[in-house]
């Protein structure tokens, strides 16, 4: 039961069809989020006062329905080391999805690398968006 657009689901069904084609398996751990569950997640994440890794609540991205947690199917471990991850990173923006936070070199909005959070923002957007070299979240707060 992962809740997204339906824009959203029809490029991530395409995208997993092509990637079983290579033996891959990309499951999708979240989708769209509301208020009562990011709660929740952010009291089971939060250590001395502070969250790493889940937004606060009113503030993920998972609440647009358009944004996907994935896990790979294929390995155990670290997800950026899975080849899901790979082809991800290579592909993704072809069927409309763009990793949105890889980390922020200039330290400007202070969200850490989340190889496992991706977010549909349509292929034109997403074509530019990786032509243009910056991390999603920075070329998008520009936008």
């Amino acid at each position: 039961n992962i809740c997204v657009t339906k824009k959203t689901y029809e490029a991530f069904s395409l995208m997993r069809k092509d990637m079983e084609k290579q033996g891959l398996i990309l499951l999708a751990r979240y989708g769209f989020r509301d208020n009562d569950l990011q709660e929740a997640l952010v009291a089971s994440f939060t250590e001395n006062g502070k969250s790493s890794f889940v937004a606060p609540v009113g503030q993920s991205e998972h609440v647009l329905g358009t944004a996907f947690d994935f896990a790979s199917g294929t390995s155990i471990g670290i997800f950026a080391d899975s080849p899901e991850y790979k082809f991800l990173k290579n592909n993704a923006y072809k069927y409309g999805f763009v990793q949105s936070f890889q980390g922020d070199p200039k330290d400007e909005t202070n969200i850490p690398n989340e190889p496992w959070h991706w977010r549909f923002v349509g292929s034109n957007l997403a074509k530019t968006i990786k032509a243009s070299g910056l991390p999603a979240n920075l070329f998008l707060n520009s936008y």
